[in-house]
């Protein structure tokens, strides 16, 4: 999004739609965006359509130097651990442990 902004106030609609028709769509075409990367959504999605929404993350462990931290993160759902992830951030974490419970629901 960031780059289209930038190429629209450096170069204007005409280049931004170039881009887009010349890159962009040919690769939505192929298939090549299909990769999941926001697992918190897609847990969220997976477990909504099974009528659960009570989806909790849990710092439960905060370790490293403070310039080099590592987060271990649980989700919940309904209160039950499903799954933990390690990260660099909280988000990356979260993201982690998404990515670990999508896997055990066999997604």
């Amino acid at each position: 999004e960031a780059f289209l902004g930038a190429l629209y106030l450096d170069q204007g609609l005409p280049a931004v739609e170039k881009f887009l028709n010349q890159v962009m769509i040919p690769q939505v075409e192929k298939g090549n965006f299909d990769r999941v990367t926001d697992y918190k959504t897609a847990l969220q999605e997976h477990l909504q359509v099974n009528g659960t929404v009570d989806i909790t993350y849990t710092v439960i462990d905060e370790s490293g130097p403070a310039h080099a931290k590592e987060f271990t993160m649980q989700v919940a759902v309904d209160g039950k651990e499903l799954s933990t992830g390690l990260g660099k951030s909280k988000k990356l974490a979260e993201q982690a442990a998404a990515k670990a419970a999508l896997e055990q629901l066999g997604n």
